[in-house]
């Protein structure tokens, strides 16, 4: 299973690449929102992770690119330094499937990623 990981500044690179792949995932990492379109062609992306502290247009093409995925929509998490409530609400309401407060756990991830990985399941 592939997890897309969307992380300008590099950190969950290094933090989640050995958890992941411990829980049997592949980390597939891009620095910039505009390599999204290219790097889900052909790939079996199941989830993507990406900081919400980047820009916000670059939030929203992602979120745009993994609605429309090629095959289903691939679900999103948010990771988030964030503290505003509304603006917390705000990404729910436009599609991010679940966020995680920074500083967060690795296993924490882990978890989410198979907690939104079942609930889309049992929509489907």
């Amino acid at each position: 299973m592939e997890v897309l990981l969307l992380d300008n500044e590099g950190l969950m690179h290094t933090t989640l690449e050995f958890k992941l792949q411990k829980a049997g995932m592949v980390p597939v990492y891009i620095n910039q929102a505009d390599e999204v379109t290219d790097v889900i062609k052909g790939r079996d992306i199941a989830i993507a992770i990406l900081d919400l502290d980047i820009e916000k247009s670059d939030v929203e093409m992602m979120l745009t690119v993994c609605e429309s995925g090629a095959n289903n929509a691939i679900p999103v998490l948010g990771i988030t330094s964030l503290e505003d409530e509304e603006q917390i609400l705000y990404w729910l309401h436009k599609g991010i499937h679940d966020f995680i407060a920074k500083p967060y756990k690795t296993s924490e991830i882990i978890i989410r990623i198979k907690k939104a990985l079942s609930a889309i399941e049992v929509k489907s």
